[in-house]
């Protein structure tokens, strides 16, 4: 998937060769590029191919084109009398849900599943994800039925498998496969005459190229500065040397507020709801506030402690990153929160 261009003759008479699973983000297979190799039973064509040079593929009877229903894939195999299988067998859409998590949708087939019988079905799914290994049933959204993989931002580019099963007499058995990533959906999603969405979908990109680099310790991508945008306005964090903020950019986007003599069990208030302090790695204790959306980043929250009140929101990180002259990594991650923060912003005003 790393090459827009499958050269000519690349497998040519590989007569041994049985399956070939061509990954997202090649665009052309050249012409011969499987001449004589007749073998083969399976080739795997993702929704980037769009072009298939002539005699690419020696047909044989055996072979079956495996695609996405509608793509490139599905005509050629029909304009060339090869068989073809629907890739996302038994899965209808797949979608991506930005809120507090990365969160990638399988839909399932509306035809099948229904009220009457969604609990015939199960899903099962693996891969880096927050439900990996996990057998989930699924659930009315959007007026179809589907199971949702929570992705962490680093972890954008890994595809999650989702197995579908029914469920026959006592037992399930295996009905259909996805296999799919978050990058995957926002290279297909179509951008056309919706210029707030296009810029969306290239900030979430890089954007997961930023964390993945900010985790990893990798080279990190180029970013727009915006330190000129953060605020300091109603920021009242720090109380004491030792007070700080953090954010948690794992499966679920999370700010944490340490304060300076915090104890464990001790509790404070945001608005009616009462939080308790948490043990870091390192000791020291936190409030943590949980289910932050990127159209929430620069909302207001306010903490009460004791006779304290600290009032911040998670893009005071990015201004502490600024202020504190901070450069490398926790430039670019506050840099990119922000533009995340102001396109997650201007596409929901189009909607």
């Amino acid at each position: 998937g790393s090459i827009d261009t499958i050269i000519s003759r690349s497998f040519a008479a590989c007569t041994s060769l049985e399956s070939v699973v061509i990954k997202d983000g090649v665009k052309t297979i050249s012409s011969q590029v499987f001449a004589g190799s007749g073998n083969i039973k399976t080739i795997v064509i993702p929704e980037s191919v769009t072009d298939i040079k002539f005699g690419a593929i020696s047909s044989n009877d055996a072979l079956t084109i495996v695609g996405k229903k509608g793509s490139f894939a599905e005509e050629y195999a029909t304009k060339n009398s090869i068989n073809f299988r629907d890739m996302y067998a038994g899965f209808d859409t797949i979608s991506l849900t930005l809120s507090d998590d990365i969160g990638l949708n399988f839909y399932l087939d509306a035809d099948n599943v229904t009220a009457d019988t969604a609990s015939q079905y199960r899903v099962r799914l693996s891969g880096k994800c927050a439900e990996d290994g996990m057998i989930l049933t699924p659930v009315k959204r959007n007026g179809k039925y589907c199971v949702t993989a929570n992705i962490s931002a680093d972890h954008m580019g890994e595809e999650i498998t989702a197995v579908l099963e029914h469920k026959n007499g006592s037992s399930w058995e295996k009905t259909g496969e996805a296999e799919y990533s978050a990058s995957q959906y926002l290279r297909n999603v179509d951008t056309a005459e919706k210029p707030a969405l296009a810029s969306l979908v290239e900030t979430v990109r890089t954007y997961g190229e930023v964390t993945k680099a900010y985790v990893s310790g990798g080279a990190m991508p180029a970013v727009t500065d915006n330190s000129a945008k953060y605020k300091s306005s109603d920021f009242s964090i720090i109380k004491n040397t030792n007070d700080k903020l953090s954010l948690v950019l794992d499966s679920k986007l999370a700010a944490r507020l340490y304060i300076s003599g915090l104890t464990e069990g001790a509790t404070g208030k945001m608005g009616s709801t009462t939080l308790t302090a948490k043990k870091a790695a390192n000791g020291e204790y936190f409030f943590e506030v949980t289910g932050i959306s990127p159209t929430e980043l620069a909302s207001k929250i306010s903490i009460d402690y004791g006779a304290q009140t600290f009032t911040f929101s998670p893009l005071s990180w990015c201004y502490l990153v600024e202020k504190n002259g901070s450069t490398g990594r926790n430039k670019a991650m506050a840099d990119i929160l922000y533009q995340y923060y102001a396109d997650a912003v201007a596409y929901k005003n189009t909607l």
